[in-house]
C-alpha cells in the first residue's frame, strides 16, 4: 500500500535504508556524483513489477473493462 508514497515515507523514515522506492529515487536524483543514468535503471527497475504484473494479468483487465463497458 505504501511502496509508491512519497511525503508519509520522506517523514517517518529516519534511515535511508527505510526509503520507500520513490523517495530512493528523488534522494538519487539530487545528488550531484550520481548520473542520470543511474536514476534511469533505478526507474527501470522500479517498473519491472507493475510490467509483469499487468502483463500476466491483461487480459483479464481488457475482459472486466469491455464487460464494464457493454450495457446489459
Amino acid at each position: 500500500m505504501i511502496w509508491d508514497q512519497y511525503l508519509l515515507p520522506l517523514i517517518a523514515a529516519k534511515d535511508p535504508t527505510d526509503y520507500t522506492v520513490t523517495v530512493a529515487l528523488s534522494v538519487l536524483r539530487t545528488d550531484p556524483e550520481v548520473g542520470s543514468g543511474v536514476v534511469l535503471a533505478g526507474a527501470v527497475i522500479a517498473l519491472v513489477p507493475s510490467l509483469i504484473v499487468y502483463l500476466l494479468l491483461q487480459r483479464s483487465l481488457v475482459t472486466g473493462i469491455a464487460a464494464g463497458a457493454t450495457k446489459g
